[in-house]
């Protein structure tokens, strides 16, 4: 039974989102567990103060009831707080797989050091999952700037 580890925010869902929850549940197969490792409000704040825009406990329950057909996306998610959190979980999981966006290529990523293969998602035809919780926002703001 393969275990994939996703972290990530998963603030405003969108294609992209989707994508990759699609490309772990295809890596651990219908047996396999997906774990999201997910970021909470104030570690989002760190890096991004504008965001998230949708509180911790909505974006734990909109990936806990995503389903594909009569599979569920999201097996597992756990709440992260910090980098060392992040690091301890994906270190007490052990997982086999960890992925990460194809944003993330040549970039450290946490968790890499205990040996877990690391997939970078590519994107598709450079589509849908491109987009990010940023670009939308202000793809929103500019739709009501009059």
């Amino acid at each position: 039974m393969p275990r994939v580890i996703l972290p990530g925010k998963f603030d405003l869902l969108h294609s992209g989102h989707f994508c990759i929850l699609n490309f772990c549940r295809t890596l651990a197969g219908p047996e396999g567990e997906v774990i999201v490792m997910l970021d909470n409000d104030a570690r989002i704040k760190e890096g991004k103060p504008h965001l998230p825009i949708i509180p911790y406990d909505f974006r734990r329950i909109n990936l806990a009831v995503l389903n594909c057909g009569n599979r569920t996306m999201v097996d597992r998610i756990i709440g992260i707080d910090s980098d060392e959190t992040l690091d301890y979980m994906i270190a007490r999981e052990q997982p086999d797989f960890l992925v990460k966006g194809a944003e993330w290529l040549g970039k450290p990523v946490i968790g890499q050091q205990y040996g877990t293969m690391v997939f970078y998602k590519p994107t598709i035809n450079g589509l849908g999952d491109k987009i990010s919780s940023s670009q939308i926002i202000n793809m929103v703001l500019k739709a009501h700037e009059d």
